[in-house]
């Protein structure tokens, strides 16, 4: 569900207005933009805002995992599911990362995952094996 045009802040509507493909999307920002009736100094600072944001969005795009959020994928991904709820964390943060342009964060919780997989597998077989000697 995306938000209303009039609920965009102005870094957003520059944003649209920059870099949007639908024509429709960009008239509606423009005429929004004009209703705030920005002053020549609001709109200068609002250039600079944008530029900051085109910053944190490039840094936002190839930021790694911290390593709580690894350890997160890695250990509780594969328990994550709650049946009562139908409730996954790790499915609910790799959306958050898709939705927001987490790319390189979401591709390490892909391989986080994975290993956390094989671990799990691992310890399964290990504690098969250490029973079965018993």
């Amino acid at each position: 569900m995306e938000k209303k045009i009039h609920r965009h802040s102005n870094v957003e509507l520059l944003d649209i207005l920059k870099n949007s493909s639908d024509q429709s999307r960009i008239v509606l920002a423009q005429t929004e933009l004009e209703k705030r009736d920005l002053s020549q100094n609001q709109k200068d600072a609002l250039e600079m805002e944008y530029q900051q944001f085109l910053e944190y969005r490039e840094k936002r795009r190839t930021e790694s995992l911290t390593t709580e959020e690894f350890f997160h994928f890695f250990f509780f991904s594969v328990f994550a599911s709650n049946e009562w709820t139908n409730n996954n964390v790790a499915e609910m943060e790799s959306e958050r990362f898709e939705k927001f342009g987490f790319e390189k964060k979401q591709k390490e919780a892909a391989q986080a995952q994975l290993y956390g997989f094989i671990f799990w597998i691992l310890i399964g077989f290990i504690l098969l094996s250490i029973f079965e000697y018993l």
